[in-house]
């Protein structure tokens, strides 16, 4: 007997602190079967779909085609199946679809769906999102310096530590009229827990637990080896540093791993086993209309108080006093 798997894609929640994935991984939408035969995304309910929705939906048709599933994507309506096509999703896929609508240069208003494969890949979309935030957004160098520093960190990790061989993909979108940027990252790797637990300094520990874990300094896969560089090792600084960021730009972070999910803002740290994702995906809002400097402090606690600089050729720096009003750009 044939085995058919439908996924609702219900439309986004507006507002900063909505996550907009809430009913799309709310546990037992995403039916886990050992196997199955027909995997549909129906998404005959997605009338408003924001850059989050069409990374999942991507990643999700690849999960489910690499377990040799009959994959299909149905019932789309007309807005958001241009918004899909317009980020690229169809392409992404490799899916022939005629588009009937003319195409603009993105203005620097989105980043569509970048594949991430290696590590030559992670420089170039940091250098997509960075242009786009440098064009587009009323905020100052720091806290671009940051977002591009931070992603590029969660990038490297998917190279790293996800063991997919599918690869994961990024993706941002600039909404004025709600005043913040989303930004979104996923695989379909073996998720934060279990990579977490492969380090003998937090086996044993309970799944969500090595989920919160991940977002403290220094606590990762490889931290502990004998040296940088060996085998993986790395200083666990990459969901670290983005909870940071956001934090100090009041915006908002929701990371679903598996069957574990943590939210991030100014206010609270949550953890919770509601929902459910064949990776990892990470969604992150900042707001746009908010005048925030993020100061060297806000990264790294106690390494002084200047204002937080960092670009990919230039590193990491703090500018003094003196300089920060040069180098801001509004």
């Amino acid at each position: 007997m044939l085995n058919q798997i439908t996924v609702d894609i219900p439309s986004s929640q507006y507002g900063l602190l909505k996550f907009p994935l809430e009913d799309l991984c709310r546990k037992g939408n995403i039916a886990t079967p050992s196997s199955f035969d027909f995997f549909r995304l129906d998404c005959s309910r997605l009338s408003f779909a924001s850059i989050s929705h069409i990374v999942a939906i991507a990643q999700l048709y690849m999960w489910a085609n690499s377990l040799h599933a009959d994959t299909s994507i149905d019932g789309m309506r007309e807005k958001p199946e241009q918004y899909a096509s317009r980020m690229d999703l169809y392409k992404i896929l490799g899916i022939k679809h005629i588009e009937n609508f003319n195409r603009h240069d993105s203005d620097q208003r989105f980043v569509s769906l970048q594949k991430i494969s290696d590590f030559e890949d992670v420089n170039p979309i940091a250098a997509k999102l960075t242009d786009m935030v440098t064009t587009r957004l009323h905020i100052n160098t720091s806290v671009r310096g940051a977002i591009d520093y931070a992603f590029g960190e969660i990038m490297d990790n998917i190279v790293q530590h996800s063991g997919s061989r599918l690869g994961g993909i990024a993706a941002a979108q600039f909404y004025p009229a709600q005043g913040y940027l989303e930004l979104c990252v996923s695989d379909c790797g073996k998720g934060i827990a279990e990579t977490m637990s492969t380090n003998s300094a937090y086996r044993g520990l309970p799944p969500l637990e090595l989920m919160s874990k991940a977002f403290e300094e220094g606590c990762g896969e490889k931290t502990g080896a004998e040296f940088l560089g060996s085998d993986g090792a790395g200083m666990g600084m990459g969901l670290t540093i983005t909870e940071r960021l956001v934090r100090a730009t009041h915006g908002v972070l929701w990371a679903v791993s598996k069957g574990q999910c943590v939210s991030v803002s100014q206010a609270w740290m949550r953890a919770t086993s509601d929902y459910w994702y064949p990776g990892t995906i990470l969604v992150v809002r900042i707001p746009t209309n908010e005048n925030v400097e993020i100061r060297v402090n806000d990264i790294y606690p106690g390494q002084g108080d200047g204002v937080f600089s960092w670009s990919v050729d230039g590193g990491f720096e703090v500018v003094e006093e003196a300089e920060q009003s040069e180098s801001w750009l509004w």
